[in-house]
């Protein structure tokens, strides 16, 4: 599995302004917050270890789910 488009989007504004957005992590969901907007929420398709295998294969690392 991969990261959408969408996604990759919204990971790279994360990055660019972590004053504004925070990355919420629960057990079944990962989502983003946007401070300035209370009304708003973007929610990540995968989690759990689906999530962190995007995730190290979205930084360059060679991961696979065993």
């Amino acid at each position: 599995m991969e990261f959408t488009i969408e996604e990759k989007e919204w990971l790279e504004k994360c990055k660019q302004d972590p004053e504004r957005y925070t990355i919420y992590v629960d057990n079944d969901c990962i989502n983003v917050v946007d401070k300035d907007d209370e009304d708003f929420d973007f929610t990540f398709n995968e989690y759990g270890h689906y999530f962190i295998e995007q995730i190290l294969n979205y930084v360059g690392c060679n991961a696979e789910h065993v």
